[in-house]
């Protein structure tokens, strides 16, 4: 079909069950993941090396996305330097703080 681009999201369920923390991507395949979700990680992890292969053998700019949730008191909720996530709660909080609107 053509495709040149494509970017597949996953979540941080495909990391290995036991694994040290803070999470870097390149640790996705370093062990198995939790026998709860074994099915769903797999999967993403195929999308994830089925994307590599592709860039390798076609140049194609494929890419795996993993958009965390994890905002905490060591984050960085900066609004001009810091995650998008946390950035928005930031603005948001700041905006409802202030009581401005609340633009994105």
């Amino acid at each position: 079909y053509g495709v040149e681009k494509l970017m597949t999201l996953t979540s941080t369920c495909v990391f290995p069950d036991k694994t040290s923390y803070p999470l870097k991507e390149t640790m996705m395949h370093n062990g198995p993941p939790h026998p709860s979700n074994v099915g769903y990680s797999m999967a993403k992890r195929m999308a994830d090396t089925l994307s590599a292969c592709y860039h390798q053998q076609y140049g194609c700019q494929f890419s795996t996305l993993i958009p965390t949730n994890v905002y905490g008191p060591h984050d960085n909720f900066s609004i001009t330097k810091g995650h998008v996530i946390p950035g928005l709660i930031h603005k948001c909080y700041m905006a409802k703080k202030n009581g401005t609107d609340f633009t994105v």
